[in-house]
């Protein structure tokens, strides 16, 4: 039993039984808030490919298209399937580096890549809580790990 719980029963009787499993409960409750900020920080956003209309349909910030983005997106989803595929934790997820999303775009260089994922996050951006695509530094780029990417008969517009 803790020295302040002794003082507080002294003082004011016996609330009864104390023991680890309250102190693990307090610690619990004390965690609380920094659980919900995470939780918060970590919510799902929906994502579906719609191959038909080349374009990459954000539930709460409708479809992402263009000729740079839609194939940009696409390297990045099939990186992100792949992580979750192979269980990796979220914080091991890997990145593409811009100079490697252009190669494999026929005609584009880094900075076309950077400009099309930047105009992306400005479309979503206030739509939705997070960033979809993130950007680490020296590694390259990656779909958020709370990215959930659904078949599109999937996600409901609200």
């Amino acid at each position: 039993m803790s020295s302040l719980v002794m003082l507080f029963a002294h003082l004011f009787g016996d609330f009864g039984q104390f023991d680890e499993a309250s102190d693990e409960t307090l610690a619990n409750e004390r965690n609380f808030g920094a659980n919900r900020r995470e939780s918060l920080r970590t919510a799902e956003m929906l994502i579906a490919v719609d191959p038909e209309k080349e374009c990459i349909v954000v539930k709460g910030a409708g479809p992402l298209r263009g000729s740079s983005i839609y194939p940009i997106l696409c390297q990045l989803i099939q990186l992100h399937r792949e992580d979750l595929e192979s269980g990796r934790l979220p914080r091991n997820f890997r990145c593409l580096p811009a100079k490697a999303i252009a190669d494999e775009l026929e005609g584009s260089d880094e900075d076309a890549v950077r400009q099309a994922i930047t105009r992306a996050r400005k479309k979503v951006a206030g739509r939705v809580r997070q960033d979809m695509i993130e950007h680490v530094k020296s590694r390259g780029y990656r779909l958020n790990p709370a990215v959930r990417v659904v078949a599109l008969d999937q996600l409901q517009f609200d």
